[in-house]
């Protein structure tokens, strides 16, 4: 099952958290469906409206993760997490 990590370094916008979280209900059925790091930003960028700062893919043990840092249009940086 699809789910999505985040790690919001803004804890007041529990909005975004839920979020992104509703996104990955919505693939929860389809596992074979995997997203690649363009896909990812394209995501992020749209929901937040922020301007990515950097974005990458990491390997925790056999997983492999999108980091994507985000400058909020109110001036905020969010660290996202989300699983390939």
């Amino acid at each position: 099952m699809s789910r999505i990590w985040s790690t919001i370094a803004n804890y007041g916008r529990p909005w975004l958290l839920a979020l992104f979280l509703g996104l990955s209900l919505g693939t929860a059925g389809s596992a074979a469906q995997a997203r690649t790091l363009q896909e990812a930003v394209a995501e992020v960028e749209a929901q937040t409206g922020g301007k990515i700062l950097s974005a990458e893919t990491i390997r925790v043990g056999r997983q492999v993760i999108y980091r994507i840092k985000v400058l909020t249009p109110e001036g905020r940086i969010q660290v996202f997490q989300i699983p390939a």
